[in-house]
């Protein structure tokens, strides 16, 4: 029909996408497959396609919704090709943030690592200090998995500074610091 391969890859990734939004949210146990196969596929098409701004997203509530080790193999795959070929930018940094979600989810915390603090500082160096507070927020959490409790604790005060630079809601501020607490208290 004139389309180009890239045209028709978006096409199949956004079908696929709104299939994973479908099944996503029925809740249904036996449409979970069916979810997380579509959205495999919806990753993997938009991926190839190199349609970066329809990923975000996408890709957050599809590592954010699952821990199935079969699917996060696919999607770490496809994550890691993409975060090689994006240009310093949001776009970047989110995707990379997707990636560490996804090791994280994965049982993979160690490799998660490297990608937050990548993100962290290429979001710190533009100044979207709200988007720094999410992406220590989920770093720190990490850290916390590995053991590593007083990055963890620091990381956690990195994204408090970073929320009240962003003058955000304080009850996410309070959030981040009873989350520091928390660790503080488990240390003794």
């Amino acid at each position: 029909g004139g389309r180009t391969e890239t045209q028709i890859r978006i096409a199949y990734g956004e079908r696929y996408a709104a299939l994973f939004e479908h099944f996503w949210r029925s809740g249904q146990e036996n449409a979970m497959d069916a979810a997380n196969e579509a959205g495999r596929r919806g990753l993997t098409y938009l991926a190839r396609a190199q349609a970066f701004d329809k990923l975000g997203d996408f890709a957050s509530k599809l590592v954010t919704g699952t821990s199935d080790p079969a699917l996060l193999r696919g999607v770490i795959a496809e994550l890691q090709a993409v975060a090689e070929q994006l240009p310093a930018g949001e776009d970047r940094w989110s995707l990379r943030v997707n990636l560490a979600d996804a090791l994280d989810n994965a049982g993979r915390s160690d490799d998660a690592l490297p990608f937050y603090a990548q993100a962290a500082a290429e979001a710190e160096d533009a100044g979207h200090w709200a988007d720094v507070g999410w992406i220590c927020g989920n770093w720190a959490s990490a850290l916390g998995d590995v053991g590593e409790l007083d990055a963890a604790k620091a990381t956690y005060r990195r994204c408090v500074d970073a929320l009240k630079r962003a003058d955000d809601h304080k009850i996410k501020v309070i959030g981040m610091e009873l989350e520091a607490l928390r660790i503080h208290v488990k240390q003794g």
